[in-house]
């Protein structure tokens, strides 16, 4: 099962826990914790380890993260257990994504060729605000390599509108007719 749709059906899952129990906040903690934990590399080598037994793994989880609710650490003994510790960084993202839309939130990443000033970046997100019906978080970043236009990325949807996208789609388009 591919990494990122295991952690995002975990995430699912906790979420739901999350939202039943009013511990939205508290469970985002957790998992940031857990990942960060979880990412040490002493931590991650003892884990990934088969020299080192279960019940040792289990018990180096539990004093490590002895600080989180117990639903939670039920969790990070599971991940150990079936050898999943990698996918704690991915899940912890993936449920910020699930609360910050259950919030009315939108993360979006915008690159362009050239840095944005305030105003541009404003208008991107009052445009999208409008499109999706969600307040936009935007986060840009640069990139020369796409020539001009911008790309955007909500979520798992990505939106194209560089130069170089256009070009690379004429390009084609030319061959194709060639042949």
């Amino acid at each position: 099962m591919p990494k990122r749709a295991s952690a995002k059906r975990h995430a699912q899952a906790v979420f739901q826990i999350a939202l039943d129990r009013g511990e939205l906040d508290r469970w985002q903690g957790d998992l940031d914790t857990l990942a960060a934990t979880f990412e040490e590399p002493q931590f991650k080598s003892v884990l990934e380890s088969p020299k080192v037994r279960l019940d040792k793994k289990l018990d180096l989880v539990r004093t490590q993260l002895a600080e989180l609710n117990p639903l939670a650490l039920n969790l990070a003994s599971l991940l150990v257990a079936k050898g999943r510790v990698g996918i704690a960084g991915d899940m912890a993202a993936a449920y910020r994504q699930l609360l910050d839309s259950h919030r009315g939130l939108e993360m979006v990443e915008v690159t362009t060729a050239v840095p944005l000033d305030e105003q541009s970046k404003n208008e991107i997100a009052d445009q999208l605000k409008e499109a999706i019906g969600k307040e936009i978080v935007l986060s840009a970043s640069v990139a020369p390599q796409i020539i001009g236009g911008l790309v955007i990325k909500m979520g798992d949807d990505l939106i194209d509108g560089s130069t170089r996208a256009k070009l690379t789609e004429m390009r084609r388009a030319l061959v194709e007719q060639r042949t």
